[in-house]
């Protein structure tokens, strides 16, 4: 498979006490999203993903009971 070039972001709400928790969470499996705190007091993150890594990061965020926010999502 080639490198990618694009990337995708997508916003999210968390539970503000499980912001480390994430980060941990995401670069443990496999670095599936770079995440950065758009909002600390609202716990909205960023996250920066791979083009065909989408699917798994939806996924990933429903289990964790994260709320995606329906800004638009972006690819770069």
């Amino acid at each position: 498979m080639p490198p990618e070039t694009r990337s995708l972001t997508l916003y999210a709400e968390i539970p503000r006490s499980s912001i480390a928790l994430y980060r941990f969470l995401l670069e443990g499996y496999d670095n599936l999203a770079v995440m950065s705190v758009v909002d600390r007091f609202r716990a909205v993150i960023r996250l920066r993903c791979a083009t065909h890594a989408e699917k798994t990061l939806r996924e990933f965020l429903a289990a964790q009971g994260a709320r995606i926010l329906n800004l638009p999502c972006t690819t770069r």
